[in-house]
Parts: structure tokens; sequence; C-alpha cells
């Protein structure tokens, strides 16, 4: 698959501060430029690995926006959305227990798990839609 379909960050960020303020918090922006160069992550790899594979390229993603802080509160779960919405655009749905989920995001982030691991993760627990 070389042609992927990218997700809208402005789109994606206003369905998490819908989520976010239906339960009573408020989403901050803590700087823009951050939230769209974690979403670039992937398509920049994309260009210079272009065999990469979705679920790489998820993986880069959600790694990117969740360790550049562009949000005062809730990077994890908007890098959460943005890798899963890049895979379901591109036809494949992630079906994967929700505590494991959270275990290899939390791993990746605190540098226990590579980006590499996440996407084994991804590969395991995806479906072609």
């Amino acid at each position: 698959m070389s042609g992927y379909v990218w997700p809208d960050p402005d789109g994606i960020l206003a369905f998490l501060r819908d989520l976010m303020e239906a339960g009573g918090a408020r989403l901050r922006i803590a700087s823009h430029d951050d939230l769209i160069a974690g979403f670039d992550r992937a398509q920049t790899a994309h260009q210079y690995e272009p065999d990469a594979t979705p679920f790489h390229l998820a993986a880069l993603m959600f790694d990117g926006i969740a360790t550049r802080h562009a949000l005062i509160d809730g990077n994890k779960r908007l890098a959460w959305l943005g890798a899963m919405v890049f895979l379901d655009l591109n036809g494949i749905y992630l079906d994967a227990p929700e505590q494991a989920s959270f275990d290899i995001g939390m791993a990746v982030i605190g540098r226990t798990k590579s980006t590499g691991d996440l996407a084994a993760f991804f590969e395991v627990h995806g479906q072609q839609a």
C-alpha cells in the first residue's frame, strides 16, 4: 500500500475536545505547531520509507503526537485517536484489549518499548475492514 489517507489533525482535535468537554474537562493547546508536527511525523517517515506498513506509520504517529506534549492534558488520548483514525482511514480496524492497548502505549511513551513494538501490536490486532 503506497497511497495512504492521512487524518485531519484539526478534526481529531475537535472530536477530542467534545469528548473531554462531555467529561467536564477542557482541552487546552500548548503548541499548535507541535500538534501538527506530531501528526506529520508519519508522513515525513513515509517519504523516506515508502514501503513502510500502515502499522509502522500509525506507531510513528502515536509516538510523534504523544511525546511532543502539544496539549496541556490529553496528549496520549490524542495520540491514540490519531493512530486509530489513520488505521481506519486505510482500511484497518484495531481489535485489541483495552488494558493491553493502554500498557503498550504507556511503554512506548516511557521508552521501555519501541515504536516497532507498537507497530507489531497494531499488526497482531489489526483486521482489514
